[in-house]
């Protein structure tokens, strides 16, 4: 074989070795962008979860508390044809409804309704009387006046537990032409819970305590009864 053929060989296969590792260059640079890519969004996907999920939870913890007195006073007598002017009126110094103290801390946490104290309970009290054939007027001439003296729960906040107390004090004043009577109900509660207060059941609990004083209140025949004696 001459010279100049071997030279024409080698020079080919150099060319066709060329070829072939320019070719596979490309193939490996696209090969390692998608995994990069992908990994990179994985992160801030994940970490918007977590914040989205803890947003949730924050928004889903109650940060007021709503009255919604329902007394029972079935036993209560009719009284058909009586009419009364009705009124209620918050005394309290403060108007939150949960404090929960922090052991260890000064500054308690301060729980406020979440709707208006004393229309919930003029519409509570509205409703019983009216069952009972009670009519409400403004010119009636006999006065209702319900005062809320007291209304909240203070609760101790420990490590792993918790204790509240529930207090709720109503004076109500009757005022007809022949008699004037004042009288007080009075209910507490205490409970106790694990881990962290729950102001769901406070809510409960107190809704409760509001209610068997109603009910005294509601049911009190020296209170509403028309008789003189």
């Amino acid at each position: 074989m001459s010279l100049s053929k071997i030279s024409v060989i080698w020079i080919m296969a150099a060319g066709f070795s060329l070829l072939l590792s320019g070719c596979s260059m490309p193939g490996q640079s696209h090969s390692s962008a998608p995994v990069q890519e992908t990994t990179h969004k994985k992160e801030p996907t994940s970490t918007s979860k977590a914040k989205e999920k803890s947003k949730q939870g924050k928004e889903s913890e109650p940060t007021q508390i709503y009255l919604d007195p329902n007394p029972s006073a079935g036993s209560a007598r009719a009284m058909p044809g009586v009419t009364l002017h009705l009124s209620v009126n918050d005394l309290r110094a403060q108007r939150f409804l949960l404090s929960i103290h922090q052991e260890g801390k000064e500054q308690a946490k301060l729980i406020t309704s979440a709707n208006n104290v004393r229309q919930a309970i003029y519409k509570a009290v509205e409703t019983n009387l009216k069952d009972r054939g009670i009519t409400l007027s403004d010119d009636a001439p006999n006065d209702l006046i319900i005062d809320i003296v007291a209304l909240r729960s203070q609760a101790e906040q420990k490590t792993l537990s918790y204790v509240a107390i529930d207090q709720v004090i109503l004076k109500a004043t009757f005022k007809s032409e022949h008699r004037k009577v004042v009288r007080q109900y009075t209910a507490s509660r205490r409970s106790t819970g694990s881990l962290k207060v729950d102001i769901s059941q406070q809510q409960n609990q107190l809704n409760q305590t509001l209610n068997a004083v109603l009910t005294g209140l509601l049911t009190d025949h020296k209170l509403l009864d028309q008789d003189k004696s």
